[in-house]
């Protein structure tokens, strides 16, 4: 491929179909689709679909960011306190709306995502500890094998 031909944000691969090879489906008249009809090397039978997209246009969607560290540490103590049964009653919702700074929507979500994600392995983990805890407990009340060392005769 000829290294001086580059597309808009400068990739090879990126250029433009030529107007002979692409038209608009008039289903999506206000930038919907472009469909190719025959590749630049004039072969047909190919039905390949690029959405009309100009370079560097931004989306409309609102960017989904990640809450702060101090905001999930809170919520994840109340989850871990409360591992038995995780469904904050609206005065517990209130005060870690507050505590936090998230709308009601957004602690609630938390939380049915934590609920789906999280407490079945935490609460795994919590009976994988007790089991430890237990079969510790149980080795330290059995009195300890004697190791006398062997005898020389």
């Amino acid at each position: 491929m000829n290294s001086s031909v580059r597309g808009p944000s400068g990739n090879p691969y990126s250029q433009p179909l030529p107007p002979q090879h692409t038209h608009v489906d008039p289903r999506y008249p206000y930038g919907g689709y472009a469909t190719q009809s025959a590749d630049p090397h004039g072969r047909t039978g190919r039905s390949v679909e690029f959405q009309n997209v100009e370079v560097g246009e931004k989306s409309n969607k609102k960017r989904r960011g990640n809450l702060p560290k101090q905001t999930t540490d809170i919520l994840r103590a109340w989850l871990h306190d409360h591992l038995d049964h995780a469904y904050p009653n609206e005065e517990q919702k209130q005060q870690l709306i507050r505590e936090t700074g998230l709308t009601d929507k957004q602690v609630s979500n938390w939380f049915i995502n934590a609920r789906r994600r999280n407490v079945p392995r935490l609460l795994t983990q919590a009976e994988q500890e007790q089991e430890f805890k237990a079969s510790r407990a149980s080795s330290s009340n059995s009195p300890p094998e004697s190791r006398s060392p062997p005898r020389r005769k």
